[in-house]
Protein backbone atom coordinates (compact mmCIF):
# COMPACT_ATOMS: atom_id res chain seq x y z
CA UNK A 1 0.00 0.00 0.00
CA UNK A 2 2.41 2.38 0.99
CA UNK A 3 4.74 1.55 -2.56
CA UNK A 4 1.69 1.99 -4.57
CA UNK A 5 1.09 5.84 -2.25
CA UNK A 6 4.61 6.65 -3.55
CA UNK A 7 4.91 5.55 -6.95
CA UNK A 8 1.24 7.10 -7.38
CA UNK A 9 2.58 10.82 -5.71
CA UNK A 10 6.07 10.81 -6.85
CA UNK A 11 7.34 13.77 -8.89
CA UNK A 12 8.57 13.48 -12.37
CA UNK A 13 12.08 13.02 -12.02
CA UNK A 14 13.07 16.23 -14.04
CA UNK A 15 11.25 18.25 -11.31
CA UNK A 16 12.23 15.96 -8.94
CA UNK A 17 15.90 16.38 -9.42
CA UNK A 18 15.08 20.07 -9.41
CA UNK A 19 13.18 19.70 -6.10
CA UNK A 20 16.02 17.84 -5.04
CA UNK A 21 18.57 20.70 -6.06
CA UNK A 22 16.61 23.21 -4.34
CA UNK A 23 16.62 21.41 -1.22
CA UNK A 24 20.39 20.90 -1.13
CA UNK A 25 21.14 24.08 -2.01
CA UNK A 26 18.88 25.65 0.86
CA UNK A 27 20.77 23.44 3.69
CA UNK A 28 24.48 24.50 1.59
CA UNK A 29 22.72 28.41 2.39
CA UNK A 30 22.29 27.66 5.89
CA UNK A 31 25.57 26.25 6.44
CA UNK A 32 26.96 28.52 4.77
CA UNK A 33 25.18 31.48 6.86
CA UNK A 34 26.17 29.77 10.04
CA UNK A 35 29.96 29.56 9.23
CA UNK A 36 30.01 33.54 8.24
CA UNK A 37 28.12 33.91 11.81
CA UNK A 38 30.66 31.82 13.28
CA UNK A 39 33.54 33.83 11.51
CA UNK A 40 32.04 36.96 12.28
CA UNK A 41 32.03 36.14 15.75
CA UNK A 42 35.50 35.27 15.69
CA UNK A 43 36.63 38.13 13.88
CA UNK A 44 34.93 40.39 16.09
CA UNK A 45 36.93 38.80 19.32
CA UNK A 46 39.95 38.81 17.31
CA UNK A 47 39.84 42.92 16.78
CA UNK A 48 38.52 43.45 20.37
CA UNK A 49 42.39 41.43 21.35
CA UNK A 50 44.14 43.80 18.69
CA UNK A 51 42.29 46.93 20.01
CA UNK A 52 43.62 46.01 23.60
CA UNK A 53 47.18 44.73 22.16
CA UNK A 54 47.77 48.08 20.52
CA UNK A 55 46.41 49.95 23.88
CA UNK A 56 49.25 47.74 25.49
CA UNK A 57 52.13 48.82 23.08
CA UNK A 58 51.48 52.47 23.96
CA UNK A 59 52.11 52.07 27.32
CA UNK A 60 55.15 49.95 26.47
CA UNK A 61 56.48 52.89 24.04
CA UNK A 62 56.12 55.85 26.58
CA UNK A 63 57.64 53.39 29.53
CA UNK A 64 60.14 52.47 26.80
CA UNK A 65 60.27 56.56 26.20
CA UNK A 66 60.87 57.44 30.00
CA UNK A 67 63.64 54.33 30.06
CA UNK A 68 65.61 55.90 27.29
CA UNK A 69 65.52 59.16 29.02
CA UNK A 70 66.37 57.94 32.57
CA UNK A 71 69.10 56.32 30.61
CA UNK A 72 70.76 59.09 28.74
CA UNK A 73 70.15 60.84 32.24
CA UNK A 74 72.55 58.59 34.24
CA UNK A 75 75.08 58.28 31.29
CA UNK A 76 75.50 62.54 31.24
CA UNK A 77 75.74 62.09 35.19
CA UNK A 78 78.24 60.14 34.56
CA UNK A 79 80.36 61.91 31.72
CA UNK A 80 80.80 64.89 34.27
Amino acid sequence: MAAKLIKASRIPPKEDEEFRYTVAGYIGLQKIWEEIKALREEATKVWQRLEKLDEEQVLLRKEQKLLREETIKIWREIEV
